[in-house]
């Protein structure tokens, strides 16, 4: 069999098996999933995100978590930022951290930019 004809069956067999996958997939019965039992709310309840930021008062900086809730409360605080920038303390206050983890990520990378200065 020539290259010519073997590049002529592979093209029909590609074309012939790509229109009936989609026909064989139209007319399969679709699998009836019974109702989730859970809410919104009641998933929403399970999930609480909790949000970190920085408040800044009197050049020392108060790391407040916020719950899902009204409720604050402050994890840390007495970190001295008289050395930071103002860019950094603008970015500070308005810069929401969704785990500490990211928090003392933020606090280190400004210590190692005031190590390099």
């Amino acid at each position: 069999m020539n290259r010519v004809r073997q590049t002529s069956m592979c093209m029909v067999l590609g074309i012939f098996i790509g229109a009936i996958v989609p026909l064989v997939m139209f007319y399969w019965p679709e699998e009836t999933v019974g109702e989730a039992s859970l809410t919104t709310s009641e998933l929403t309840e399970g999930f609480k995100e909790e949000r970190y930021k920085f408040q800044i008062v009197n050049d020392e900086l108060f790391v407040v978590q916020y719950g899902s809730g009204q409720h604050q409360k402050v994890i840390f605080s007495g970190v001295d930022i008289s050395d930071w920038s103002l860019a950094t303390i603008d970015l500070a206050r308005r810069t929401e951290f969704s785990s500490l983890d990211d928090v003392q990520s933020f606090i280190d990378t400004t210590r190692e930019e005031l190590s390099i200065e």
